[in-house]
């Protein structure tokens, strides 16, 4: 048929000297397809094998299916392959409903199956109907432009050359060619919703509108169009702006909320790495307008807005998105004349006594304490709640919290920061703030704090 040939070019489905694995359960769709692909042959330049998985769940009726189909292959000289599964046990075993075990026990084995043939693509016998009725599935669901795009014509090395082609023109097409096919009888109960959209749902549209499945057909592929322009724009949006470390990924709040919806969205789903409800979407974009740190939990995922950025974990790294801190879980004691090392931060300290030269200073690296001003030991440890400090140059008392929010610090910044302190209090913050009591002055006689990172050695 020339719609089925100019359908099949349109969507680049196949290549000269291409060999197509047909699916073939036995019913109406699948049997039309295996029959038209095998006309084709010559016309296309293509070669046909078939390949039929009997499920284990309708008994003799299925055993029945695959005698008949068979049966069909090797009167019309088809090569053919199938293998017999348990999808009920499957299911059990798995905690899955019987149609997705189905789904992912039929995909596996055409698969392998594919490979066995020496195969280039298996072709499925998806219809215009079953698109309409997928179309209308994932619309009551609320589903977007991917959802509503309906069943993609090509999705990896899996082909559908009859979604161009309506129920009523297949059953016609059977008739005509004297095309025998067996009836599933699990396609006459209601107990699916898909079926109930099946037999009365989308009759009724045909009632109104008697080209409904068609014109389905042209929206879903229209909408597939846009879906691919808007993801391939957050395709663009993630190479230009994401960062990586080892915990998972993170973007710019501002450039996010820069995007058009339809795009943001795209890239938080993107990035969340599942399917997330329209719900869960909008709540990480209510994240990318707060200037405040916040969070939104999704199903296994927790999503964090910090300083400007937010934070999506790596698939398989729990709920926290921040990578694991390095802080200090106890107090280390610094004594005089002696390097201490600071376990799993990779850093070593060393103490020294000297007198303070102004134009010496480096709160990253280096500190100067006042040697007057200390009282009792010196050690350092990580931030512990309430902190503060009168910090020198300032004329106030601040908390750690509203320093650390001042200079932009990510919660990992925050908690590896080190905080040294005497027996009255906080001395002075690394790469931050020295107290006002303990900043030298020149000629000074000083503590000297030497930072090492051990890499640098």
């Amino acid at each position: 048929m020339k719609r089925i040939i100019d359908f099949i070019e349109k969507q680049s489905m196949l290549s000269k000297g291409g060999r197509i694995l047909c699916a073939v359960s036995g019913g109406a769709d699948s049997m039309c397809l295996l029959s038209l692909l095998k006309s084709m042959e010559g016309t296309l330049d293509i070669r046909v094998s078939a390949a039929h998985y009997e499920h284990g769940i309708r008994g003799e009726e299925s055993l029945r299916d695959l005698r008949f189909v068979k049966e069909y292959c090797e009167n019309s000289g088809i090569p053919f392959v199938f293998e017999q599964g348990n999808v009920p046990e499957y299911a059990a075993r798995n905690g899955l409903g019987t149609e997705e075990a189905a789904r992912l026990l039929r995909y596996d084995f055409l698969e392998r199956a594919r490979v066995q043939m020496n195969c280039d693509v298996i072709a499925t016998a998806h219809n215009m109907d079953d698109n309409a009725e997928t179309v209308v599935f994932n619309l009551l669901r609320g589903s977007g432009t991917a959802g509503l795009s309906g069943i993609p014509p090509v999705r990896d090395n899996i082909i559908r050359p009859l979604l161009c082609m309506p129920r009523s023109e297949i059953e016609k097409y059977l008739e005509d060619n004297g095309i025998p096919h067996v009836e599933d009888s699990t396609n006459l109960s209601e107990d699916y919703s898909r079926n109930r959209i099946r037999h009365n749902v989308i009759p009724e549209l045909k009632k109104i509108f008697p080209s409904a499945s068609e014109a389905i057909f042209r929206a879903s592929l229209i909408l597939r169009e846009d879906d691919s322009c808007l993801s391939g724009q957050a395709d663009a949006f993630i190479s230009g702006y994401l960062k990586k470390y080892s915990g998972g990924c993170s973007v710019p709040s501002d450039k996010l909320s820069e995007l058009p919806e339809a795009v943001s969205s795209r890239v938080v789903r993107k990035l969340a790495g599942r399917s997330l409800t329209y719900e869960q979407t909008d709540a990480v974009l209510k994240l990318a307008g707060s200037t405040e740190r916040k969070m939104a939990d999704l199903p296994g995922v927790r999503v964090t807005a910090e300083q400007g950025r937010i934070w999506f974990p790596a698939a398989d790294s729990g709920t926290s998105p921040l990578p694991e801190t390095k802080g200090i879980a106890e107090p280390v004691r610094l004594p005089v004349g002696q390097t201490v090392k600071l376990a799993g931060t990779g850093l070593k300290i060393v103490c020294d006594k000297c007198v303070y030269h102004s134009d010496v200073h480096d709160l990253l690296n280096t500190l100067y304490l006042k040697c007057g001003e200390i009282y009792g030991h010196v050690s350092c440890t990580s931030r512990l709640p309430g902190d503060r400090l009168r910090v020198k140059g300032r004329g106030c008392t601040k908390t750690l919290k509203s320093l650390f929010m001042e200079a932009k610090m990510t919660g990992k910044e925050r908690d590896e920061a080190l905080v040294f302190r005497d027996d009255k209090g906080i001395l002075a913050v690394a790469g931050l703030a020295v107290s006002e009591r303990a900043a030298p002055a020149e000629g000074d006689e000083v503590l000297k704090i030497t930072i090492i990172r051990e890499k640098e050695e």
